[in-house]
């Protein structure tokens, strides 16, 4: 049995199921995620085939500043929640969105992966957000969009849609770029799909901060392309930009945005974002805990009139969303993760001197500064499909890292 084929192929089971994440069935009262299944037959893989992991154990580097970045983060998320109040709830959360994941991923690491897989689960990643487009068209058909006429599809809010479409834009977008030419039209008409639906959830922070990526990979091609390709791509990606600022613009969500009106999202967003201040000022070392926030806030909210939002989960910014849940442990540990991986981002661009790896790297530095600027006015981690989300990227720089020519 090939046990790197084993487990990356639980990797796209998990991929392709991420969809269905926030699904569960319980298990002597313990909910178990439907992505974590597969997670954990890896773990029962990896125990029942510890000695294959053994021989491979001084061939892998756990003490890279990365990984312990990745650890200290889990540690602050750990303490925050201990030290303070918490619920089975919160310990669930912790289950979930860091030793399940970082397990599993931690597994797959040990198999030492190749550059062709990750380009197999990215691939993988593009198809699955393909299908949730096709899924969504359903609902478009149907009529079924939300109040103020968004699609949300069968997620609870439009935003949660559009988190899943967006990788998918980029990676199609990516597949344009290096593909060869006969296949280069099939990517780019996939991509105007997935913008159309994304569009359709006119989800603005996700819309913006795909082009923006979109153009930080143009840039990084650069060298690699004649004048005449980097001009159509930028007149591409500007004229798909300016359609929908023709069409969003007489939108009743696009004047509030742009006149601040006091019942605008980006206003509530302000408001949520000065009670979280509040809140690490006076939590600064432990923050408040896993899965809090919503209690937490409606005790701070009171002191910033007017009172916008009721129901708030996160702080809508992934940064005051780590500080508070992690604590001050959490957040420097995944400030330095993102620092450790983007310097082994620029240490392999600049080392390498094969094609392949020059374009996984610009995929999935793209893919990244996607998360990080959806992160200013979204949480982008503590859910469960945005948490795999996240270390799929973390773990597809490390396996470039390790596989240096």
């Amino acid at each position: 049995m090939n046990l790197e084929k084993v487990v990356s192929f639980l990797f796209f089971v998990i991929i392709l199921g991420l969809p269905l994440a926030q699904h569960k069935v319980i298990f002597f009262d313990i909910p178990i995620y439907f992505v974590e299944i597969p997670m954990l037959v890896g773990l029962v893989v990896f125990c029942g085939k510890i000695s294959f992991f053994r021989e491979r154990e001084e061939k892998k580097n756990f003490f890279s500043p990365l990984v312990l970045s990745a650890v200290g983060f889990f540690l602050g998320a750990s303490s925050s929640l201990f030290l303070n109040p918490h619920s089975v709830t919160g310990l669930g959360m912790l289950k979930t969105w860091f030793v399940l994941p970082m397990a599993f991923v931690g597994v797959w690491l040990l198999t030492q992966p190749s550059k062709r897989r990750v380009r197999e689960l990215l691939f993988c990643w593009w198809a699955q957000a393909f299908l949730v487009a096709v899924a969504a068209f359903w609902y478009i058909f149907s009529f079924q969009f939300t109040y103020d006429g968004r699609l949300s599809g069968w997620y609870a809010s439009p935003n949660m849609l559009a988190f899943m479409i967006a990788p998918g834009v980029l990676i199609a977008f990516w597949q344009a770029l290096f593909s060869k030419k006969e296949q280069r039209a099939l990517f780019l008409l996939s991509a105007l799909f997935l913008l159309s639906a994304l569009f359709l959830t006119k989800s603005y922070n996700v819309f913006f901060s795909v082009f923006v990526a979109a153009f930080g990979m143009i840039l990084f091609c650069w060298k690699g392309f004649s004048s005449k390709k980097i001009l159509f791509l930028v007149l591409f990606v500007m004229g798909i930009f300016l359609t929908f600022v023709f069409f969003e613009q007489g939108s009743s969500k696009w004047q509030t945005l742009f006149s601040f009106d006091e019942r605008s999202s980006l206003s509530s967003r302000f408001m949520i974002w000065r009670a979280s201040y509040e809140m690490i000022f006076q939590n600064p070392l432990l923050g408040i805990g896993m899965g809090r926030f919503q209690e937490v806030y409606l005790e701070y909210q009171q002191h910033f009139p007017p009172y916008l939002e009721w129901a708030v989960p996160h702080p809508h910014n992934l940064f005051l969303a780590v500080w508070l849940q992690a604590g001050l442990l959490g957040i420097i540990s995944f400030c330095s993760l993102l620092f450790f991986w983007w310097r082994a981002a620029y240490d392999s661009w600049k080392k390498t001197k094969q094609e392949d790896t020059t374009q996984l790297i610009i995929l999935l530095g793209g893919l990244m500064f996607w998360f990080l600027l959806c992160g200013i006015t979204d949480t982008m981690f503590f859910k469960t499909d945005l948490a795999i989300m996240f270390w799929i990227v973390v773990a597809g720089m490390i396996v470039v890292q390790d596989n240096q020519d």
